[in-house]
């Protein structure tokens, strides 16, 4: 069943992302198994959870949930990366550095950014949602991009800003849950 697929290899996933003997997150694939699970997974499961039928018309919500979630663990990466050296942990902010991984960090949000255009291409009623998240992003987004890049190496300039980041994180994933409502509701 799809079902237990879907869970199946979430499960798998989640245990192996710092379990031995994979560690996903130390060996640079932990970005993948975040996107997954709180991607396409997530997303998956709760369609099956609550009896929606699986088409065509989830397909541009899939990415979304995950690319917010891996806003938040790129930018922790960011903020953590002294220590993650120093643990061993190597995700993909640590083998990039921290100097390439901010255009690692700005290429999510685009994504994220696209993701909603996408959205509300194939279901323009929704272009409310992405007019909201646009004046978020414009809002929030200049003041933590400009820390990004000039203090990448200095996590505690990051962390003077990690609430921007988190507060991105927050509205997207909320837009995105009342208009996938709505549009599953009217």
């Amino acid at each position: 069943s799809p079902t237990l697929l879907v869970y199946g290899t979430s499960v798998f996933l989640s245990k192996y992302y710092t379990a031995a003997p994979l560690k996903l997150g130390y060996r640079g694939l932990g970005e993948i198994t975040v996107w997954l699970g709180f991607g396409p997974f997530a997303v998956t499961l709760g369609a099956l959870s609550q009896n929606t039928p699986l088409g065509t018309w989830m397909i541009p919500f899939l990415p979304l949930t995950g690319l917010t979630t891996l806003t938040i663990q790129w930018y922790g990466q960011l903020m953590d990366y002294p220590a993650d050296l120093a643990s061993g942990k190597r995700g993909l902010v640590i083998r990039l550095g921290s100097g390439t991984a901010r255009y690692g960090y700005l290429t999510l949000h685009l994504l994220l950014l696209a993701n909603f255009l996408i959205v509300v291409w194939v279901y323009p009623r929704l272009w409310w949602m992405f007019l909201a998240v646009l004046i978020v992003y414009l809002i929030l987004f200049p003041r933590l991009w400009m820390t990004v890049q000039r203090h990448h190496a200095h996590p505690q300039n990051l962390k003077a800003v990690s609430l921007y980041n988190g507060a991105l994180y927050f509205i997207c994933s909320l837009l995105y849950l009342i208009g996938l409502g709505s549009l599953l509701l009217f």
